[in-house]
C-alpha cells in the first residue's frame, strides 16, 4: 500500500472514539482514495492493489461489519468496471465518486432509522442506553426536539480507558440535551426507572443477535428483569452475512454479544424489523462479499 493509505488505514484501526457507521464511511472514502492514487499501470495490478487494500480495511476492524460491507460493495463495483474493460483513468473517476456516494447514502441510512425509532418513545419516556451509538444520539436528540422530552440514562460505558457513555452524553450537551451518566455496576436499578432500553449495534450476525460494546449485554439483561423492552437502532449496513461465507470474525475485546432473544425489534431506515424479518435480510448483504470471500477468510 501507499504510505498514505497506510496511514489512514491505521488511523482507523487505532480509532476508539467514533461508531462503527463513522467508520464504515471513512472506509470506503480512504478505498475510493486509494485507487484512485494507485500506481498501477495495468488492470490486474490494479485489482491487486484494491485486493489489497480491502482486506486491510476490513482487518483494522473486523468486528464491525459495516467496514467489511460498505468496501466489499465498492471494491465488488470497481472490479465490474475494471472486468468491462473500463480504462484506468475511468475507474480512478468512477472509485472516488461511488466511494462518495456510498458515504453518503450510509448517512442517510443512519438518519432514518433514527426517525423510525422515534415511533417507540412516547412523551416523557425514560430510556436507558450503553457505549456509544450515533444512531442512538441522533434518536435521542430527535425525540427532544420533536417535544418528547424523555429522560435519559448511559452507562458510563467505562471500557478501554474511555467512557464511551460519557462521549455520549457530552454530545448530547452541546445539542443541549441533559443525560444522567449512571454507573455500569448499577445497570439492575437503572433499568427499573426506565420505560425502555436502546442500544446501537457493530454488527447484526445471522441468527439476528447484536454485537456491541460494553456493557451491552448486562443492560440487555438489566431490561428484561425490568421487563422494560429493549431495541436496536441502527441502518441495515450492519448486518453480518460473513458468517454464511464460512467466515465467523471473532468479537474484539470491549464487545459483547447479545441474543436476539432480549430484543424486541431493530429500527433501521427500513422502519422496525422483528428478529425473523432481520435474520431473512441477512443473506441479502452476500453479495458483494462474494468478489472478496478470499479476503475475508485471511
Amino acid at each position: 500500500m501507499e504510505l498514505d493509505v497506510t496511514r489512514q488505514v491505521e488511523e482507523i484501526r487505532a480509532d476508539r472514539v467514533h461508531g462503527a457507521g463513522w467508520l464504515a464511511r471513512r472506509a470506503v472514502l480512504v478505498l475510493g482514495q486509494a485507487v484512485a492514487d494507485s500506481p498501477a499501470t495495468s488492470q490486474a495490478a490494479l485489482e491487486e492493489d484494491l485486493r489489497a487494500v480491502v482486506g486491510h480495511l476490513i482487518a483494522a476492524k473486523p468486528t464491525m461489519a459495516p467496514v467489511a460491507n460498505l468496501v466489499c460493495r465498492l471494491g465488488s463495483e470497481i472490479l465490474e468496471r475494471v472486468r468491462a474493460g473500463d480504462c484506468l483513468t475511468a475507474v480512478r473517476g468512477y472509485a472516488i465518486q461511488r466511494a462518495s456516494e456510498l458515504a453518503n447514502q450510509a448517512e442517510e441510512a443512519v438518519r432514518l432509522a433514527s426517525e423510525h425509532a422515534l415511533i417507540m418513545i412516547s412523551a416523557g419516556a425514560s430510556i436507558l442506553t450503553c457505549s456509544y451509538s450515533s444512531a442512538v444520539r441522533d434518536t435521542l436528540i430527535l425525540s427532544t426536539r420533536s417535544g418528547r422530552h424523555p429522560t435519559m440514562l448511559i452507562a458510563r460505558s467505562w471500557n478501554g480507558g474511555t467512557a464511551h457513555g460519557e462521549q455520549l452524553s457530552n454530545q448530547l450537551a452541546a445539542s443541549g440535551l441533559i443525560a444522567e451518566v449512571v454507573p455500569d455496576a448499577s445497570l439492575d436499578a437503572s433499568a427499573r426507572r426506565t420505560t425502555l432500553a436502546l442500544i446501537g449495534a457493530d454488527a447484526i450476525l445471522p441468527d439476528a443477535s447484536v454485537v456491541n460494546g460494553y456493557p451491552s449485554r448486562a443492560l440487555a439483561e438489566a431490561a428484561r428483569e425490568a421487563e422494560i423492552p429493549l431495541y436496536c437502532v441502527c441502518e441495515t449496513l450492519k448486518l453480518d452475512a460473513r458468517p454464511l461465507l464460512g467466515h465467523d470474525p471473532a468479537i474484539e475485546p470491549g464487545f459483547e454479544l447479545v441474543p436476539a432473544s432480549l430484543i424486541v425489534g431493530y429500527c433501521t431506515e427500513l422502519g422496525l424489523l422483528s428478529p425473523d424479518e432481520v435474520r431473512a435480510l441477512v443473506p441479502r448483504m452476500v453479495t458483494y462479499l462474494w468478489a472478496f470471500f478470499g479476503t475475508l477468510r485471511s
